[in-house]
């Protein structure tokens, strides 16, 4: 399994940090399986010590967001390149920076599915989202927004899907 996490300036390093530890800590995964994406114009904002640890823990590399303005699609870019350090049907887990992994995640990938996501259950606009945000992200990806909606179990507000549980894993010949 391939891990790819994003990380960025400021509480970003510090999480993706501590993200790194625990993946060392807790599971099997070796430099080499875990990659970090950090656009380049935030990792020079790092100090050298956290520049160090990032790149003593991971393969490091500084895509930019592939959707302009829309600073999240930095995930985007960090799939595209854990998929690509991947070999053909591995598994890769997208990792949110405020996911601390405490044991092997392979359980998840016990499966003959070729995803496994959980919608993010919050009404989006309590993380600084609104439709129209997510109505462009969707027309910059040409991508069809969702008409239905869901209700959040927080606070019953009705969402659209928003697909960031926290952790994505997608064999690397579905990820597209």
């Amino acid at each position: 399994m391939i891990y790819g996490i994003t990380a960025g300036d400021g509480d970003l390093a510090d999480m993706a940090i501590c993200q790194l530890r625990s993946l060392h800590k807790y599971t099997s995964a070796t430099r080499d399986e875990i990659v970090v994406n950090c656009p380049l114009d935030e990792w020079v904002e790092l100090s050298d010590c956290k520049q160090r640890e990032i790149e003593s823990l991971s393969t490091l590399y500084h895509e930019p967001p592939t959707i302009p303005d829309y600073p999240l699609s930095a995930a985007h870019a960090t799939g595209l390149v854990a998929v690509d350090q991947a070999g053909p049907n591995e598994w890769v887990a997208l990792l949110d920076t405020d996911t601390v992994v405490l044991k092997e995640l392979d359980r998840f990938t016990e499966t003959d599915a070729e995803l496994a996501v959980k919608p993010a259950d919050f009404h989006y606009q309590r993380v600084g989202l609104d439709e129209e945000t997510l109505r462009q992200a969707y027309e910059s990806t040409n991508t069809t927004y969702p008409e239905e909606t869901m209700r959040s179990t927080v606070d019953k507000e009705p969402i659209i899907p928003y697909w960031n549980g926290g952790a994505v894993f997608s064999r690397t010949d579905s990820f597209f």
